[in-house]
Order: structure tokens, then C-alpha cells, then sequence
């Protein structure tokens, strides 16, 4: 398993891999937990090959409100690269949907998510990618995410135990 850094081995990625079925996901994976799991596994099941883009702790600051992650970005990766379900891994300081990114690698699906994605950006990846399928990601419907296991930690609260 490997982590790329660069358009350039994207490139390269896709262009050693002409027919597979290359699938885009994204996010920062901070405190990786079981519904990081379940969307990673829902991703891999939409194609052959999985892609994932780590976003770098500079990126989840402008993009998540000055957030920034708990775990450093290289631990971050070194976590998401070692998952069964994805092939590659790849990080920078964007998001996964921006436009030079996706033009370099020329995914067959894209995953997005309904609350972080706007009808701009999605006009704007169709345009660019007419034949490229968006696919949104499945909530979990326990509501498990990074922000509500440290909210909980905060308040010595227990993580519920349903998967």
C-alpha cells in the first residue's frame, strides 16, 4: 500500500490502471472509528480500485471551521493507507473534489457528502467530468463521528457500544 503527494503520481496511478474502476473518497479520518469503516467499505463496494484523499491538517483547519485534527496528518494516513479496503492513498492541502485533483486522477465514481458539498462544486466536477458517476456517502445512523467522540470525551460520557 502506498501514499502519493502528488497530481503527478495520481497521474501515474490512473494511467497504469486504464480499466479499472477508480473510486474517489475523501475526509481527514481523525480518530479513526467504526463509521469511518462502514464508508470506507460502503466506498470500496462502488468499483474496483479505492483512492482516498487524506486531507492535511491545513486543510481540515480552512475547511472545517479552524478545526484542526487531533492526529497529526501522517498518522492519519499511515492508519487510512493500512485499511484492507483501500488501494491508495492521497494527501495535500485541498479537498478531495477539487478540480486539479480529479482531473489528474479521472476517478469513474466520486463519493460525496450532502452537508459538505454545494450545488456549485458539484456543476462544476459534472462539467468537468461528464462521465465521472457522484455517488453521496450513507450517513451513519448512530450518529458516530470524530466531533461527537471528543464532545463525549469532554464530558466523561460513554461512546455507545451499537455499531
Amino acid at each position: 500500500m502506498n501514499a502519493v503527494f502528488t497530481l503527478k503520481e495520481l497521474r501515474k496511478f490512473r494511467q497504469n490502471h486504464p480499466l479499472a474502476r477508480i473510486v474517489l473518497a475523501g475526509g481527514i479520518f481523525d480518530l479513526f472509528h467504526a463509521g469511518h469503516v462502514k464508508y470506507l467499505n460502503f466506498c470500496k463496494k462502488q468499483g474496483d480500485l479505492l483512492v482516498v484523499h487524506v486531507g492535511s491538517n491545513k486543510a481540515s483547519k480552512i475547511f472545517r471551521h479552524q478545526k484542526t485534527p487531533v492526529t497529526p496528518t501522517m498518522h492519519r494516513i499511515e492508519i487510512v493507507k493500512n485499511f484492507r479496503a483501500v488501494d491508495l492513498v492521497f494527501s495535500n492541502d485541498s479537498k478531495h473534489r477539487d478540480l486539479n485533483l480529479v482531473k489528474a486522477l479521472r476517478p469513474d465514481v466520486i463519493m460525496l457528502s450532502r452537508e459538505s458539498t454545494n450545488d456549485k462544486e458539484i456543476k462544476e466536477l459534472q462539467k468537468a467530468m461528464p462521465m465521472m458517476e457522484i455517488v453521496f456517502n450513507p450517513r451513519a445512523e448512530n450518529g458516530i463521528s470524530t466531533s461527537t467522540i471528543i464532545k463525549k470525551i469532554k464530558h466523561k460520557q460513554a461512546i455507545p457500544a451499537k455499531v
